[in-house]
């Protein structure tokens, strides 16, 4: 199970480890895709070729929930003016049932590619932008409307989604040497936010989010070092060290299993390094294992992209609405909607099991953190979890704290309704009095 992220208005990761998982592997060299089987408990094995007469320079990967791989194949590279996202290999749940193509606006060496839902976003890096794309449901499924986003740096490699974040994370390994930011919106758009920069990154490639929401960076130029950074309470990256050694040379497409173990493809050698982790995240060498060619970038088989949560305003009135959006969301896909782990009826509220949850009348029981599980029918995902609060100090909802909100909670309460139990507790008595003004008097 794979977890992405969801906001009020759209993934930290979880794992349900499996015997083995099915590796893809782009070496562009070969005109093929490969694919590496790894086994949870050490060994490794060549599975056929996955192969088309249209791949040309096969360069990056991305998955799709319902299990559909997407290759990027750059095509002729007299000045990188070929390519695009062109090759889409239909799978049903991991079966192979289908190419089918679309062609690029004008790109110019695209690189990296990843899925949120169904939008694909693509770095075309000598055009300086980010090409954006809607997939179809068709088998297989078509791209179409593609348009640029102008955020993505000249030097543009990698994309990913941090799902915690809300963001998608592009490595800029020529221009400005880092990771750089950018929020993603309900709407699809991105906004810059920030970049990351030094703990041992040079020429940063490709990029990997852990389990638990770490990120880690694969350097080219940088002797064998993944980079590893941590978000704080406030979202801001802090370097966290970097992973050396066993058998890295230029690690250029780190990933994680589906049990949690990180693997690296390397960019120099025809090995990846295999790293397990100790209770304390410690990275733990467990050996390496042979594929067929240095490789470029990597995918999982049958890997489920997590949804992105973000809350547009999480913080409600007491009788105000809350919505929570997912980002991602697509008609393929079924959802049933959580507060604090337990699932929330349809019946009694019909958006649980829509891709945006609506409280339409906020109480205090309705306090709380809100996760969606997400159904793919070929396995399921877990949005982030978005808390949701209540300016009890603003009883009146009417957007300030003041001598009105007393008057309207003591109305209620001496009439004891619902809403003046602000501490949520099954009873109007004094405690809630107390708990009322220690929100009003804080400001909210």
């Amino acid at each position: 199970m794979s977890r992405w992220l969801v906001g009020v208005g759209v993934v930290c990761v979880s794992v349900v480890a499996r015997a083995d998982d099915v590796f893809y592997v782009a070496t562009e060299g070969s005109n093929a895709v490969h694919q590496v089987q790894v086994s949870q408990g050490g060994g490794s094995q060549l599975l056929p070729d996955l192969s088309h007469p249209s791949l040309d320079r096969p360069f990056a990967l991305a998955t799709r929930a319902r299990g559909d791989l997407f290759i990027n194949s750059r095509g002729p590279c007299t000045a990188c003016l070929g390519g695009g996202l062109t090759d889409l290999f239909s799978f049903a749940c991991g079966t192979l049932s289908g190419t089918g193509r679309a062609t690029a606006a004008g790109p110019r060496n695209p690189h990296g590619v990843c899925v949120v839902g169904d939008t694909a976003y693509m770095v075309d890096s000598y055009n300086g932008r980010v090409v954006r794309y809607t997939l179809s449901d068709s088998d297989p499924p078509l791209l179409s409307g593609a348009y640029a986003l102008p955020t993505s740096p000249w030097g543009g490699r990698g994309i990913v989604a941090a799902p915690a974040l809300g963001e998608l994370l592009i490595a800029d390994c020529c221009n400005a040497p880092g990771v750089h930011r950018y929020q993603l919106h309900a709407d699809g758009s991105l906004t810059y936010r920030s970049s990351i920069f030094g703990n041992g990154m040079n020429q940063p490639h490709s990029m990997a989010i852990s389990p638990w929401g770490e990120l880690f960076v694969g350097s080219l130029r940088a002797g064998g070092v993944v980079s590893r950074f941590v978000f704080d309470s406030n979202g801001n990256a802090v370097p966290n060290g970097i992973i050396s050694g066993n058998g890295m040379n230029t690690p250029g497409a780190p990933i994680f299993s589906s049990w949690g173990e990180l693997v690296v493809f390397n960019f120099s050698s025809p090995v990846a390094s295999r790293f397990l982790f100790d209770g304390s995240h410690n990275a733990i060498p467990n050996g390496t294992i042979s594929i067929p060619s240095p490789a470029i970038t990597v995918a999982r088989k049958g890997e489920v992209p997590a949804m992105i949560a973000m809350a547009a305003q999480n913080d409600g009135c007491i009788g105000g609405a809350v919505s929570l959006t997912l980002v991602g969301a697509s008609d393929l896909l079924t959802y049933q909607w959580m507060h604090d782990g337990v699932p929330v009826s349809p019946d009694d509220n019909p958006t649980a099991a829509a891709p945006t949850f609506t409280i339409p009348f906020l109480r205090s029981s309705d306090v709380g953190s809100y996760t969606c599980l997400v159904n793919t029918g070929c396995g399921q995902t877990q949005s982030t979890p978005v808390p949701v609060r209540i300016c009890a100090g603003d009883y009146n909802c009417d957007g300030g704290v003041d001598g009105t909100d007393v008057q309207s909670f003591f109305a209620d309460w001496e009439r004891g309704l619902e809403s003046a139990d602000i501490n949520a507790d099954g009873g109007i008595d004094g405690a809630d009095v107390s708990a009322f003004f220690e929100h009003w008097e804080a400001g909210c």
